[in-house]
């Protein structure tokens, strides 16, 4: 089945996925070769032990201090929208964070749109832990609430395609509504 919906003036057609028992769509931005080459970070070389506890939960407000500090290189690659910590208060509910060893380094949110539809955002993890399978976890453990509220399409608005596409995400032309 197609689904047709407008996110921010932008119309998507998204075909059901029956192998994933929800739709998973992003929209590729309309910059994206501009920010490939902005997005690579100087990383600090971060080895996990095996002795790492890696936890993904829901966040709790304690952690807006940290979320607020993890996303702060990504509004500067202007790769995440600048938050203030009033809106990061005010939509904790829909944050997830993973600690490593009790530090929080990675963090996105679900966003409910309708009684069908989400949206993840505000995915980021710290430069140096890229590459560890924090964001996989991170997506994964959103997924899994997506489904258990009962969501039955997704999207996101991103540049990393490439990421989300081995989540069962696809990318869909933009056009813009008249």
């Amino acid at each position: 089945r197609i689904h047709n919906y407008e996110v921010n003036g932008v119309r998507s057609d998204v075909e059901y996925s029956e192998a994933h028992g929800f739709n998973r769509t992003l929209w590729r931005g309309s910059n994206s070769a501009r920010c490939a080459s902005k997005c690579r970070y100087r990383r600090r070389s971060v080895e996990l032990s095996a002795m790492s506890e890696i936890v993904v939960r829901k966040a709790e407000l304690r952690d807006v201090p940290a979320v607020y500090e993890l996303i702060q290189p990504y509004v500067d690659e202007n790769i995440v929208l600048q938050k203030d910590l009033v809106v990061l208060y005010e939509s904790m509910r829909d944050f997830a964070v993973v600690e490593v060893d009790g530090r929080v380094v990675g963090c996105g949110a679900l966003h409910v749109l309708w009684r069908d539809l989400g949206e993840l955002r505000t995915i980021a993890v710290e430069p140096g832990m890229r590459g560890h399978g924090i964001g996989y976890r991170l997506v994964e453990f959103l997924l899994a609430e997506a489904r258990e509220i009962g969501l039955s399409r997704l999207f996101c608005l991103t540049f990393e395609t490439d990421f989300f596409a081995r989540h069962g995400f696809e990318p869909v032309a933009e056009r813009v509504i008249d």
